[in-house]
């Protein structure tokens, strides 16, 4: 059901390293974007949500791609060891598209979680390097991927919208890791 998604983003690169161009990403309507999301995780068993999403909100739609496709996996795969998890994904407006994926699984463990964003990690299933380039893919794009609950039954990623994009764009800025008990950091 991937394949002409998974076509069409690999046609997108590849026009783009022909072309030799890096100019503004590709923006696509979000709810449409979230639409089709829905159609292809709809056979998962994935709880979607929308909130409030104004019909004209645009996303950097390669972006928005990278890290749902990346988190719902990463869920779905971890459900196929635990199958009693739940997956949910929302989409919200919060002055920007908020995209956010969990599940009611096993929290991901300190070590790993402090590596998530800043460098690839060890994984049996191949998305070990997916959140680390979600991540800097993020921030070029004056967005933030955040781990932003990690206790037993609420594991959650955000991907929130920057609005100073100089710290957006910095790649060395680590990324915040969070625990269900802290605020996240103010902008």
């Amino acid at each position: 059901r991937q394949l002409p998604q998974i076509r069409q983003r690999l046609q997108s690169t590849l026009d783009k390293l022909n072309s030799g161009e890096r100019g503004p990403p590709q923006a696509s309507n979000a709810l449409a974007w979230w639409r089709e999301v829905e159609q292809r995780y709809g056979h998962e068993r994935v709880e979607f949500d929308d909130k409030g999403v104004p019909d004209s909100a645009e996303i950097p739609v390669d972006l928005f791609d990278r890290v749902i496709d990346n988190l719902l996996q990463n869920a779905l795969n971890k459900r196929r060891s635990f199958p009693d998890i739940t997956v949910h994904a929302s989409v919200e407006w919060q002055g920007g598209c908020v995209i956010t994926v969990g599940d009611s699984g096993e929290p991901i463990r300190d070590q790993l979680a402090n590596q998530l964003f800043s460098a690839p990690v060890a994984s049996t299933n191949g998305f070990g390097v997916g959140l680390y380039q979600a991540a800097r893919q993020a921030r070029v794009n004056a967005y933030r991927l955040a781990l932003t609950h990690n206790v037993r039954g609420d594991v959650r990623f955000e991907l929130l919208p920057v609005h100073d994009n100089t710290a957006a764009e910095d790649p060395s800025q680590p990324v915040p890791i969070m625990a269900a008990d802290q605020p996240p950091p103010s902008d």
